[in-house]
């Protein structure tokens, strides 16, 4: 099962305190160095193989989460941490130790299961810093070996064709990189205010039952180094606004929107005004909401919105392209063996661009330098006019590509696995969206149903890829308007989820507009929650389901809230 998040859902966050973070590059790398170097040529336990491969990740966090309701402060937190893992394999490039998805400590010890990473300290302290590699590395050789005897006696049971065959492991020329430290001038009072502000102005509002709101900033520092003589110090912001809200419907149903902001640069930050403007519109449409008529189930033509087409593709195409699901037998293997071969309609290209910062006058939140297998991270033409050229590909390869193109990805604690960074879809021949509106009424006429509907917003998305399950996703949507076919009314309606199969859904599309806008937020899969980034134009589909959503109706506060006037 993988998960699509925006700040919707996630508990996104805060922050905000001037500082300068100024890392001792030079005990941490040679600490990780020393230990590293013993590690490889000492590491053994008698009658089993030695690591023929180690890496070294250290992910340090500083900054601040503020968190308000009611228009008062209730967290005001210093970030401060800094977490170590260690990659340990055994065997060789061609078969190791290493899994198609790998579950790290998979075993009745706790203890193991408790040390998928470990907390180090901050001092400069080399020793209790290579001691923390120690003990991460006895472990992980110890899983490695485990995993290793696994996988040999699944090889004795398994029928591997020719075709299929493939190495373990892609050889990488190491990268050399050392970023300078980052100096972030951001004022704690300023964001604290905001935090202050924006949750008065929700608390303020009569029906809304439930609101919060937080910032978060973060400056990491992320350290990599392998046997092979990788050696990298990458710098990154991390700056996230959101303000959450929920009201009842009138049969108890809970509805909840929100508005988030993402930013990976001090100048991508937007000014207040436009915040509190957006939280304050946020508020209206959630209490217009309240008073719609609740959606029934309907099949019939839709527009997506640019933010909600960002999230359709991220969940039917995007998890599928991840090449290491074509590999492992618990996969639908969705594309497998269809390189070259049309998979969506030809007027469309797919494309992954993680080293792009910015779009569209945002910042893209799936930026980034080196993917967390210490690949520099590249750009990926996916589809090209509707046919399938290439996968998201991390170091594990495929019989039809043996190397990385940078998009080995995970959050620290977990074996990275192929991900999406900034997901991009683009469309030939765009159409205003005029023109797609007069299209969907045709549409809806020409399928003899009432009416078509526009779908604006959406909140999040999952998608199950396995086998054992259904090949289908679900994506939440927020605004859903119908569209009368004889007087083109629109009315705002709730309570639907759009659900479909992935390769039946896409190819239903029949237009796409010229309105391309940034969807920010984090993914969550089986190497965990990872920040990406949506780009897309809205989109005709000729025939889009709905269902019924699955929330449940709740009482509401008996008592009025004190803010009511």
């Amino acid at each position: 099962m993988s998960r699509l998040i925006s700040a919707t859902a996630l508990t996104i966050v805060v922050l905000c305190a001037a500082m300068t973070v100024v890392s001792d590059d030079n005990t941490t790398l040679n600490s990780m160095n020393t230990e590293l170097d013993r590690d490889i040529k000492q590491l053994s336990l008698d009658n089993f193989e030695k690591p023929y491969f180690i890496a070294y990740t250290v992910e340090e966090d500083e900054g601040r989460f503020l968190m308000g309701r009611f228009g008062a402060l209730i967290h005001d937190q210093p970030i401060r941490e800094r977490k170590i893992y260690a990659d340990v394999r055994v065997g060789d490039y061609s078969f190791d130790s290493s899994m198609p998805v790998r579950r790290d400590f998979d075993s009745d010890d706790l203890f193991n299961k408790s040390y998928q990473y470990i907390s180090a300290p901050f001092e400069s302290d080399a020793k209790a810093l290579r001691g923390m590699f120690w003990l991460m590395t006895d472990l992980k050789y110890k899983q490695a070996l485990t995993d290793f005897m696994n996988k040999k006696m699944q090889a004795v049971r398994k029928i591997q064709m020719p075709e299929e065959k493939s190495d373990d492991f892609t050889r990488e020329k190491p990268l050399l990189l050392s970023e300078p430290p980052l100096s972030v001038e951001l004022s704690k009072e300023y964001f604290a205010d905001l935090v202050r502000r924006a949750s008065k102005l929700l608390a303020e509002y009569r029906g809304i039952t439930e609101s919060q709101v937080s910032c978060r900033y973060v400056t990491e520092t992320q350290y990599f180094i392998s046997t092979e003589g990788a050696r990298i110090v990458t710098r990154n912001l991390y700056w996230a606004f959101s303000a959450d809200a929920t009201a009842h419907a009138a049969d108890g149903t809970p509805l909840g929107d929100s508005v988030n902001y993402y930013a990976r640069s001090k100048e991508g930050i937007p000014k207040d005004q436009e915040m509190m403007e957006s939280v304050d519109k946020m508020a209206k449409e959630l209490l217009t909401l309240k008073d719609a008529p609740e959606m029934e189930p309907f099949t019939g033509p839709a527009i997506l919105g640019p933010t909600v087409t960002g999230v359709f593709f991220h969940e039917a195409i995007g998890h599928r392209l991840e090449a290491h699901r074509t590999r492992s037998d618990e996969e639908g293997q969705t594309f497998k063996g269809k390189l070259g071969q049309e998979v969506i309609p030809k007027f469309l290209d797919v494309s992954d661009d993680p080293t792009m910062l910015r779009a569209y006058g945002s910042d893209l939140n799936g930026y980034y330098k080196v993917d967390d297998e210490g690949v520099a991270a590249q750009r990926v033409n996916l589809i090209e006019s509707g046919v399938l050229k290439d996968f998201l590909m991390s170091r594990m390869p495929i019989p039809s590509r043996n190397k990385s193109n940078g998009h080995g990805r995970a959050s620290i604690g977990n074996h990275p696995t192929p991900r999406m960074g900034n997901l991009i879809v683009t469309a030939h021949n765009p159409v205003s969206r005029k023109t797609l509106e007069a299209r969907l009424i045709k549409l809806a006429k020409a399928a003899n149903v009432p009416y078509g509907l526009i779908i604006d917003t959406a909140m999040s998305g999952e998608t199950s890829t396995d086998k054992f399950q259904f090949q289908a996703f679900l994506n939440r949507p927020i605004l859903v308007y119908r569209v009368d076919v004889k007087t083109g009314k629109r009315t705002l309606v709730r309570g639907a989820d759009i659900v479909g199969t992935p390769l039946l859904s896409i190819k239903n599309i029949v237009a796409a507009g010229d309105d391309y806008k940034v969807q920010n937020g984090y993914c969550g899969s089986e190497s965990g929650f990872v920040p990406t980034s949506m780009v897309a134009p809205s989109v005709l589909v000729r025939q889009l389901e709905l269902q019924r959503s699955a929330a449940k109706p709740s009482r509401p506060p008996i008592l009025p809230s004190p803010f009511e006037k």
